[in-house]
């Protein structure tokens, strides 16, 4: 059955609220995706889907073969992997939709994970001042996290998500069936991101994924779907009140300060997810130091991080080198480092009260573990 949650974001425009509304499908298939891709209104218009490598060829033409019929459809397929997130590859986007004679009554589709999604929508947004865009994601990350809350950009200049705006898709129609072509480590990858968003603001559903992580792993329907609902209505409820990221939207930062200073030292080599999952340890590390959370509160998640990071080796960085990456992160305000820490597990807050040298000891353990 198709699941449609009516999703709503607020932008603040000529001093007055302005509520933009799009649907999310949660399905298992794609059979539903021409209805979806009607009701947004975009029949009879061109379609292109843009598509990483990987998920290209496994799924764009299943998604054309949808769409057939009422809209004529093409394919521009990207080199796959967070390494291609970049400008460069953004040039070679408008490129291929300036040869696609694209047009501002020419829709987009994201097709793919979280890369594809941020990249698809960024060129949608910037491609001829704005083209309609819609998401498809097929990876756990992208469900859970990337695909909600208006998003696109790019990396820059080795910084994580330097360049970028808010721009809201049409729908996201989001494949739950395509999760069981995901390698481990990118499933992992949306398990932490799910973590994150109980740690940082619902104990409940922190305990619902950790109690229920075997049957999540094993794909049992009803688990995934509340895993992706659950993670869905935590960010519309915290994205509702903070569309821009400048008040409490910064939770969902939690982990991210550490984990994108850490893919960007690897080269952007490791999995998002895992260096997430490494990241929220240094951040529970702290909130520990603190005193806001319990040694057997850190350790349980260190035994759950160990999970999620499992195959990793990070011992070759230096706490030094994240520091340094952590400077240059976007969060960063007046030369100083926002953090967000728990004041309890469920309850996150922002600080750029940490001195550097507690900074370091708390990288020094998140690196020193395998994974």
């Amino acid at each position: 059955m198709l699941k449609l949650l009516q999703y709503s974001t607020r932008i603040a425009s000529s001093g007055a609220a302005q509520i933009p509304e799009y649907p999310v499908y949660i399905e298992n298939g794609f059979k539903k995706l021409k209805a979806a891709a009607e009701a947004a209104g975009i029949k009879d218009r061109r379609v292109i889907i843009i598509a990483d490598s990987v998920s290209g060829p496994l799924y764009a033409e299943r998604v054309k073969n949808e769409l057939a019929g009422s809209n004529n459809v093409s394919f521009i397929f990207f080199e796959a992997g967070e390494r291609n997130k970049n400008l460069k590859t953004c040039g070679y986007l408008y490129e291929k939709l300036a040869d696609e004679r694209a047009d501002r009554k020419c829709v987009v589709a994201s097709l793919g994970g979280g890369v594809a999604g941020d990249l698809a929508g960024f060129a949608a947004a910037t491609y001829m001042r704005g083209l309609s865009y819609f998401h498809i994601p097929l990876s756990l990350t992208a469900m859970l996290d990337s695909s909600i809350g208006g998003k696109v950009g790019a990396d820059h200049h080795g910084i994580k998500n330097l360049v970028g705006l808010f721009y809201d898709p049409l729908f996201v129609y989001m494949n739950a069936g395509a999760l069981g072509t995901l390698p481990r480590a990118e499933f992992n990858s949306g398990l932490a991101e799910a973590i994150k968003h109980g740690l940082a603001a619902d104990a409940g559903y922190y305990s619902f994924v950790t109690d229920n992580i075997d049957a999540i792993r094993s794909l049992d329907s009803g688990a995934l779907y509340e895993l992706i609902d659950g993670s869905r209505k935590i960010k519309q409820k915290i994205v509702s009140g903070d569309r821009t990221d400048t008040g409490n939207r910064r939770i969902l930062n939690f982990g991210h300060t550490f984990g994108h200073a850490l893919e960007s030292r690897c080269g952007f080599s490791p999995p998002h997810g895992a260096c997430v999952a490494a990241g929220i340890k240094a951040a529970m590390y702290l909130s520990r130091k603190r005193g806001d959370i319990s040694s057997e509160e850190l350790e349980k998640y260190e035994t759950l991080a160990a999970s999620l990071t499992e195959g990793l080796d990070f011992t070759g960085v230096k706490p030094d080198e994240i520091l340094q990456k952590m400077r240059s992160d976007k969060k960063t305000d007046g030369g100083k480092i926002n953090l967000v820490l728990l004041k309890k597990i469920g309850l996150a807050y922002v600080t750029d009260a940490v001195p550097e040298n507690d900074i370091k000891e708390a990288a020094g353990y998140m690196l020193a573990a395998k994974g």
